[in-house]
């Protein structure tokens, strides 16, 4: 896999385009189902987007927790796959619009647009292949993301076990040689917790 960068910038730029490009559809959905599928597409791809820059944005602000290289980089070429396939849609539309807006006027254009958006946009064939792009590395971006969840949510467990362990270890220099420390067990019985001591005698009233 080919490393790409991915910054928060790359990602406002590609919402833009995203969203400039729904906009677009939306005035034409109303004509055809496929469209409004493709919008639908697009939706769910706007949406992964806005996971992808939040994530971007918490380990922007930790540096003491980068982003695993490995996942960036997925994430990233992903990324360029679907902007890629946008800026190809795009450049479609906008291509038909000024070859009709230049002679005809932006009037004639819009009506046009609305009524052969789905001829415009190359048909079944290529709009449907526009789909299962986006599709396709919306599924790989969300395969990332919860790759990332997973190895927080370990990290954070690990850290966890690593501060109860270093508390234990400090337990016996917090408390005074000599002073008895107990625990109550659920039978009410005191025991000391740190003692090594047989099953009996942790069940066993203390002498104290």
């Amino acid at each position: 896999m080919p490393i790409t960068p991915l910054s928060l910038g790359d990602i406002v730029t590609l919402l833009s385009l995203a969203l400039a490009i729904r906009r677009v559809l939306a005035e034409a959905s109303e004509s055809s189902a496929q469209i409004r599928n493709l919008v639908a597409d697009i939706d769910s791809f706007t949406h992964s987007l806005y996971s992808v820059q939040e994530v971007l944005r918490d380990y922007e602000h930790d540096s003491e927790r980068p982003l695993p290289g490995d996942i960036k980089n997925g994430l990233g070429h992903a990324v360029s796959i679907c902007q890629e396939t946008l800026e190809t849609l795009n450049s479609r539309i906008n291509d038909y619009r000024e070859r009709l807006s230049r002679p005809l006027g932006a009037r004639v254009w819009q009506k046009y647009w609305t009524a052969c958006a789905w001829e415009i946009l190359g048909g079944k064939r290529e709009t449907e292949a526009v789909k299962r792009r986006l599709m396709d590395q919306i599924q790989v971006i969300q395969t990332y993301l919860a790759l990332l969840q997973a190895h927080a949510q370990s990290k954070r467990q690990r850290e966890r076990q690593t501060m109860a362990a270093a508390l234990v270890s400090e337990l016996s220099t917090r408390v005074p040689i000599g002073v008895p420390m107990y625990f109550l067990n659920r039978e009410g019985l005191a025991f000391q917790p740190l003692a090594a001591v047989s099953f009996e005698a942790s069940i066993r009233p203390s002498c104290t």
